[in-house]
């Protein structure tokens, strides 16, 4: 409906302005058709209209003298009408002149009234009727043009002027946001300088918590606690020389341990029992930090087996390297104070000749002699083998053998965790020659282990 509308005034617009065109090219033509009028009795050329020439006057005429007849005064009616003729002669020919020069101007103008139609009025009707074909056909539509495209520059002026508002709020914008990514940088380099002293200053507590070797409860004497401290600590390095890196948090020392016990190791809670009335005996402490280093050194952790064979091994084991720590083989576990129990001291020595029994260890056959017989019978034989490897390199086998030893029973030698660990107790001996084997096949062949159990071959073989 508004597009009918619209070409409906774009229609009488455009009939206006042909009108208006055909005006102007009526006029034109007018204008050409009276240039091209002559003046009546005129000639076309105003230099050829014929100006009568005035004859001179008789009297002014040179004639040869002659005789002059007596004069005669004439009459003054005839002096009247030369006079007459001469002027009316001389009105007529200037009335010629005028009417030739008015002819020459008026041929003049015409012609500039047609350069003026050419140059000016066939333009403007081309104008008048383009501006009528685009429906403007009176100076009002020319005004409201105007007006409109004043407008429209008027509303571009506030846009751009409203844009460069904008640019400089943008900018103001920008320049807050980099002044805050300079202060978020600035704190972010703090930030990371303030994870990295952190970072180290956890690395040095953990290094810290790491040397710490012991945890004490609140019933442990403060003297008591720093006669242990030192001894263990020493203790640990010595097991961190072997291999050892801590694994576990430091076991907790406790004097509150239940009726009939003289120190035991828990795993579960990772705490260390002992009897007040032992706490300040070195070895009751240091055999049951011992098991904590001996299951934490190993990447299973405790023995899963059914056989209780491993209780004899590890037992030996506790025994052995609190001894090899203090180069000596008698181990004691006295009793302080009048708190004693009834049941006395313990008293072990690795120097001993205790035969060594290889194979499984069932619950029935579990009972204190036969495990305390066993365990001797580790002490001493690993005892032995010190004696001839040295301390420093038995210690290092021996320790090896034991993490070398699979969690799982039904990969140990012959099913025998015994057999097992000293066939790699054997293998780490060899690293130091072929004398190390050989002496660990001594030290068993003399405790009672079968050939068909000993490890590697003779040295004897060997050679041959």
């Amino acid at each position: 409906m508004r597009l009918m509308e619209r070409r409906k005034r774009v229609g009488a617009h455009s009939r206006k302005g042909i009108c208006c065109g055909c005006l102007i090219v009526c006029i034109c033509l007018f204008v050409f058709g009276v240039s091209s009028l002559r003046a009546p009795g005129l000639a076309a050329d105003p230099e050829s209209v014929d100006i009568p020439a005035v004859p001179p006057a008789k009297e002014a005429q040179a004639s040869p003298p002659q005789a002059t007849p007596a004069v005669q005064s004439p009459k003054d009616t005839d002096i009247e009408k030369l006079v007459l003729s001469a002027l009316e002669k001389h009105t007529k020919d200037r009335e010629i002149v005028e009417v030739g020069m008015a002819m020459k101007a008026a041929d003049l103008l015409v012609g500039w009234v047609k350069l003026l139609g050419v140059v000016v009025a066939i333009p403007l009707a081309v104008a008048v009727f383009v501006l009528g074909w685009f429906g403007i056909s009176k100076f009002e539509d020319i005004r409201k043009l105007l007006e409109k495209a004043n407008e429209t520059l008027a509303d571009a002026r506030a846009k751009a002027e409203a844009a460069n508002r904008d640019a400089q709020e943008t900018q103001t914008v920008l320049a807050a946001a980099q002044r805050s990514k300079a202060e978020i940088d600035e704190q972010m380099q703090k930030l990371q300088a303030d994870i990295q002293a952190n970072d180290q200053r956890i690395r040095t507590l953990d290094a810290t918590v790491k040397d710490i070797a012991l945890r004490f409860a609140a019933d442990v004497p403060v003297a008591l606690q720093e006669k242990m401290r030192p001894l263990v600590t020493g203790f640990r390095e010595y097991f961190e020389m072997l291999g050892y890196k801590a694994k576990a948090e430091a076991p907790q020392v406790s004097t509150k341990i239940q009726e009939g016990a003289i120190a035991y190791y828990d795993p579960g809670s990772n705490s260390i029992l002992v009897h007040p009335a032992y706490a300040e005996s070195e070895y009751a402490v240091l055999r049951q930090y011992a098991h904590h280093l001996l299951i934490s050194a190993r990447p299973a952790g405790q023995f899963s087996a059914e056989s209780q064979e491993w209780i004899a091994l590890q037992y030996g084991l506790a025994d052995y390297f609190p001894a090899s720590f203090q180069n000596r083989s008698r181990l004691e576990a006295i009793a302080a104070g009048s708190a004693a129990p009834a049941y006395g001291d313990f008293v072990i020595d690795l120097d001993n000749n205790t035969p060594l029994q290889l194979g499984r260890l069932s619950y029935n056959q579990m009972d204190g002699n036969k495990v305390r017989e066993r365990q001797r019978a580790w002490g001493g034989v690993l005892w032995e083998i010190r004696q001839k490897l040295g301390k420093q390199v038995a210690d290092k086998c021996i320790y090896e053998a034991w993490c070398a030893l699979p969690p799982d029973e039904r990969k140990f030698v012959k099913r025998s965790i015994g057999k097992s660990f000293i066939a790699m107790l054997a293998t780490q001996a060899s690293a130091a020659g072929p004398e190390g084997e050989q002496i660990v096949r001594d030290a068993l062949s003399r405790r009672g282990v079968k050939s068909a159990d000993l490890p590697g071959k003779p040295l004897a073989a060997v050679a041959q």
